[in-house]
């Protein structure tokens, strides 16, 4: 079994209401409040999408086994800094590898379960993960009468996938 958790979000959202209310052309005030909803909504849509965190966070992941190999990957980079890794109250000694040090290989060689790790990550901040946030808030926006509050919209506009695509992150 695997489970991953936010503890907590480090960083802040990479646009701003100001942002959504340029690019989609809003001259009042009065949405406000939905917008900064719409905003954190595609910002976990996205996220979601792309299998990054977009914004920085503190996350908690937890293996019952490790695999032969000893060998595993953190999900939701660019990773930031390892924590911890434990099993149970034993610290476990550990190489980062791979290109983005998303990958973990444990030291020991002996059977691990119930594996804890606590790392935070860096968020991204380009252009296209703007622009694909805002796609997201402007679609939600303009079908805001189809939008439920506190649930994030099942399916993402074509236009959206499609400049979040060379940001994704597939685990098979």
């Amino acid at each position: 079994m695997r489970d991953l958790k936010i503890n907590n979000p480090i960083g802040g959202e990479i646009i701003t209401p100001n942002d959504v209310k340029n690019y989609v052309r809003i001259d009042t005030d009065f949405d406000d409040s939905l917008i900064t909803y719409l905003i954190i909504a595609a910002r976990i849509q996205a996220e979601s999408y792309i299998s990054r965190d977009i914004v920085a966070k503190s996350r908690t992941y937890f293996l019952s086994e490790v695999g032969a190999c000893q060998q595993f990957a953190l999900p939701f980079p660019p990773i930031d800094e390892i924590v911890s890794v434990k099993s149970g109250d034993k610290d476990l000694e550990y190489d980062k590898i791979g290109l983005e040090d998303i990958h973990i290989k444990l030291k020991e060689r002996v059977d691990i379960k119930n594996v804890t790790i606590v790392y935070t990550t860096l968020g991204m901040n380009t252009e296209a993960l703007r622009v694909g946030i805002l796609q997201i808030v402007s679609t939600n926006y303009d079908n805001r009468s189809d939008f439920v509050s506190n649930k994030v919209q099942v399916n993402m506009c074509n236009s959206a996938t499609m400049i979040l695509n060379p940001h994704k992150l597939l685990y098979i």
